[in-house]
This record gives structure tokens, sequence and C-alpha cells, in this order.
């Protein structure tokens, strides 16, 4: 699990999951593993941009039209959508300086 998003969950600890409900977890966990992180082993590079970039229209969206929308997904657990996003904003710059760190010490 994207470890800032235990404070969210936390909210609703103690409560059964549904199929559904793990299904909506599952969808916003690998769509802030999708942003966050760049590099999937085993892909070409044009790929994981790709993956990451559909991943960011996801999150960033205001669109509310279906069930599996950032926005839907949220309200369904209470979560808070802005401070999701500004970890999300925050981890991904954590990781992107790691891996240009890592680039200036391999030259």
């Amino acid at each position: 699990m994207v470890s800032f998003l235990s404070k969210e969950t936390e909210k609703g600890e103690g409560k059964k999951f549904s199929g559904i409900d793990k299904l909506l977890q599952a969808m916003l966990m690998l769509g802030l593993d999708d942003y966050i992180k760049v590099k999937k082993s085993g892909m070409k590079l044009n790929s994981r941009l790709c993956i990451q970039n559909q991943a960011e229209v996801w999150l960033f969206s205001a669109d509310t039209w279906h069930a599996f929308t950032f926005l839907e997904i949220c309200e369904h657990f209470g979560y808070d959508p802005k401070f999701i996003r500004d970890m999300a904003i925050k981890k991904r710059a954590e990781t992107e300086t790691i891996k240009n760190d890592h680039r200036r010490i391999f030259r």
C-alpha cells in the first residue's frame, strides 16, 4: 500500500470490505503506484511514460461520471482527494530526485 494512504485508511479500520471495496482500493493503489513510480522493469520507456501519463490524467481529473474515477473512489471511502493528490506529487518528486541523484553518481 502507498504509505501515505494509511493515514486515510485508518478512518475505516475495523470495517469489513466487500468485493467492490477491494476492487476500488486496488484501483486506487495501482493508479497511485503508476503515477509515483516511473520505473517498471521489463517495459520500454515509452510504455512506462504512457502508463504514468494515463495515471496522472486519472488522478487529476475532475470527472465524476462513473464509479471508477479518482474522485468517486475517494468519496466512496471518505478519503480527502486533495491530501492524496498532494502526497502523490510529493512522493513522485522524491522518487524523481533519487533517480536523478543515481544518474549523477553513476556517470
